[in-house]
């Protein structure tokens, strides 16, 4: 953090680290632009490096013209093809390319420096807080300090009741009581807890989401109680789950997953991604709605 290359860097005045946003640049003109300075020695840099953010974006044109580079690349080049879809970008590229997955933050890591960026910014927030603000995060250091920057206006000491007014109210609750409705078979409160989740606003496919990752824990807590570092739930909620888990037999559970996770997939093919999500509750809360061989097997 201190040698000329890592300040120019750092205040993205290097003229050795070239950056492109392939999500709006795509097109094979533009690979082309970037690629045309590869052969170019250096402006002072040991190596001159070239990050294609969300890389899968690029049009097969521009993939075979990164291929043609990525072949025989000059020695003094590196590339950094940074992408969430993996499976998107050609074989003929991964072929040519070292792999690193990035695994999301566990919790605990992400409280640590959650609470470390707290006390160096002056920000006064309790350590539930916190928690709140790293579970909802689902591992993504960026989406917990875009949530404690929001947060860092408030006046006073932050609460968990803030952090959970900030994003739309208690998400543990909404599924808790959407599942004790499918536990009964009540269809009526069904629809009426995905009705108020998205009177507030939330999106249908994180909800389904959601919804897959709530049967999880209890499937995990009906299976294997012990199991404590495999949840990622609040202490406070592990006994309400506990309770809650004991209504649902675990094929019952691994059917309400296997519903939603089908859900899921069909909602990149159909624009009405409530109506899929709402039709997937139903079958898993009535089995006698479900013409699968595992909704059969559920009424007999």
């Amino acid at each position: 953090g201190k040698c000329a290359s890592c300040v120019a860097i750092a205040e993205g005045s290097s003229l050795d680290v070239i950056e492109l946003d392939a999500a709006s640049h795509s097109g094979v003109d533009d690979t082309r632009d970037i690629l045309a300075g590869v052969a170019l020695a250096t402006a002072g840099s040991h190596k001159k490096v070239y990050v294609i953010d969300e890389v899968h974006m690029l049009t097969t044109p521009s993939f075979n013209a990164l291929l043609k580079t990525l072949e025989e690349p000059p020695p003094h080049v590196i590339f950094i093809l940074a992408t969430t879809e993996a499976h998107k970008v050609l074989h003929t590229i991964q072929s040519r390319t070292q792999r690193f997955d990035f695994r999301p933050i566990p919790t605990e890591v992400l409280l640590d420096h959650l609470a470390h960026v707290a006390k160096s910014e002056s920000i006064d927030i309790d350590e539930a807080a916190l928690g709140v603000v790293a579970r909802h995060a689902e591992g993504s250091a960026r989406d917990a300090l875009s949530v404690l920057d929001q947060l860092s206006s408030m006046q006073g000491q932050i609460a968990a009741a803030d952090v959970e007014r900030l994003l739309g109210g208690r998400t543990e609750d909404a599924f808790a009581d959407l599942f004790d409705a499918i536990a009964g078979g009540d269809l009526g409160n069904v629809f009426w807890s995905v009705h108020s989740m998205v009177a507030e606003g939330a999106d249908v496919r994180q909800l389904a989401r959601g919804a897959l990752k709530h049967a999880r824990t209890l499937l995990l807590l009906r299976t294997a109680p012990d199991a404590g570092d495999l949840l990622d739930v609040a202490s406070e909620d592990r006994s309400v789950l506990a309770t809650q888990a004991e209504r649902f037999t675990p094929a019952a559970l691994l059917r309400t997953v296997d519903l939603l996770a089908k859900s899921l997939t069909e909602m990149r093919e159909t624009p009405n991604h409530r109506l899929l999500f709402e039709v997937a509750l139903v079958r898993a809360a009535s089995p006698e709605t479900d013409p699968s061989a595992t909704g059969l097997l559920r009424r007999i």
